[in-house]
């Protein structure tokens, strides 16, 4: 979808026969990530389909569905997520019904994805143990979103494209890459044991930024925007960040 057809448009309506239910949410979900306008996708049954509807802030999608109530069979949710269900002889007058809707509700500002970042954090401060305590946040959702961090002056220590044609972005980053030597007593002196520092880094994947790839290298510092997660492959925990945003450092 280009930006020209976001724009007009201001609304995605699909569906299809080999969709189930039960993922349609998630494809709609995705699309408001990467377009940022809402989407509505639905598996189309014989006579009727059943969909799942996703929105941004500025576009009440339960109420637009309740304005196209002739079309539906029943629908229901909220501002931001809802359900729906319709006969199949309506599709063509339901997505016409909606798309004038949008046009009328959402502005081009409201195109303008916006970021909410909870707080800055010290990328040394993320760990396992911190990981097990946002976890008791959970479930997250509408009204409990996941918690957005901004860290700032990274370092890459790593770099790659990864996925088909290299569509994510894939790096290690680190958190301090300056060793700072450990000083242990010994024989009524300190002495600098150069073998033992710290040089930790954290794994971390931008979807859909594989972009990046060209215009970034090793020993960059960029600013991120970040969710945390983890990685728990080969039997090993550790931390994993979901970058969202990033840039360079200034």
């Amino acid at each position: 979808m280009t930006k020209k057809e976001v724009e007009k448009n201001r609304i995605i309506i699909i569906g299809s026969k080999n969709w189930t239910s039960g993922i349609v949410g998630l494809i709609a979900g995705k699309l408001v990530e990467k377009y940022n306008i809402p989407a509505l996708v639905y598996e189309q049954g014989k006579d009727a389909s059943k969909g799942s509807a996703r929105s941004i802030e500025s576009f009440d999608v339960t109420d637009a569905l309740r304005k196209a109530k002739k079309y539906l069979i029943s629908c229901g949710g909220h501002k931001m997520a809802a359900g729906f269900r319709l006969k199949n002889k309506y599709l063509k007058e339901f997505k016409r019904h909606l798309e004038k809707i949008a046009s009328r509700k959402i502005k081009k500002d409201d195109l303008i994805s916006i970021i909410k970042i909870d707080t800055e954090i010290n990328l040394a401060k993320v760990s396992l143990d911190f990981y097990d305590i946002l976890k008791q946040f959970e479930p997250t959702g509408y009204g409990n979103p996941r918690i957005t961090f901004i860290s700032k002056n990274v370092e890459i220590k790593e770099v790659r494209g990864v996925g088909k044609d290299c569509q994510h972005l894939k790096m290690n980053l680190v958190i301090n890459h300056n060793k700072i030597l450990a000083e242990t007593e010994a024989e009524d002196k300190l002495e600098s044991v150069s073998q033992s520092y710290f040089d930790p880094s954290h794994s971390a994947i931008a979807f859909n930024q594989g972009h990046w790839c060209e215009n970034l290298k090793v020993g960059d510092k960029i600013d991120i925007v970040f969710t945390i997660d983890e990685d728990s492959w080969g039997g090993t925990r550790r931390v994993d960040l979901k970058i969202i945003d990033l840039r360079r450092s200034k």
